[in-house]
This record gives C-alpha cells, structure tokens and sequence, in this order.
C-alpha cells in the first residue's frame, strides 16, 4: 500500500497532535514535576525531593518553617524575595561567602 506525498505529513501531525490532545484531554499530560517536597514514614524530608525549581516559600510552607527562621539558616539578606529559586540563592550564597564558591544544590538539602 502506498501512501500519498500530500497526506503523509499530515497523518504524521494528526498522530503527534492528537496524542498530546488526548493525554491533556483524560489528564495523563503532564509538563512539569510535582512539586510536593516528600516526607518519609520517620517523619523526616526527603532531601532529594527538594528541587533547584522550588521557591523559598515552597519551602517555608511545605515544611512549616518561619521565613525568618529560612532565611537566617542560609544567611540571606532580607531583600531576597520569598519567589526566589532555590538554584538562585546558590548564587546569592556564593556571592556573600567567596569560600563557599563550590557548593551545589546539596549545600541546600
């Protein structure tokens, strides 16, 4: 069986696009990670849950924390905003402490 020049292309799209229509339509589609930070059955956070994507008040509310408590453990000035990534505060820390200049995300976990 042959298939035509014209339709070929847009058999293919119809295939690619549907399939995205049909996984948003029944919820199976999904673009980003959940962003609920795990806590394990002894009641501890699982570090590896924690994600450069969340923000500081993911963290203050998920895991109940006082923001001052937050930002006095990391020694973040106070003009950091609450939206502020926790890849970006990597950056603000190294900044303040320049022998600090190899820490990575498991310096935040």
């Amino acid at each position: 069986m042959k298939i035509n020049k014209f339709w070929f292309p847009i058999i293919v799209l119809v295939i690619f696009f549907g399939s995205i229509v049909v996984g948003m339509a029944t919820d199976t589609w999904e673009t980003s990670k959940n962003k609920t930070i795990k806590i394990t059955k002894d009641k501890e956070v699982d570090v590896a849950s924690i994600r450069g994507s969340h923000t500081i008040s993911d963290i203050i509310t998920q895991l109940k924390i006082k923001k001052e408590e937050f930002y006095k453990l990391f020694d973040l000035p106070e003009d950091v905003k609450e939206n502020t990534k926790l890849k970006d505060i990597i950056e603000k820390i190294k900044e303040k402490n320049p022998n600090l200049s190899d820490i990575d995300m498991n310096y935040i976990r």
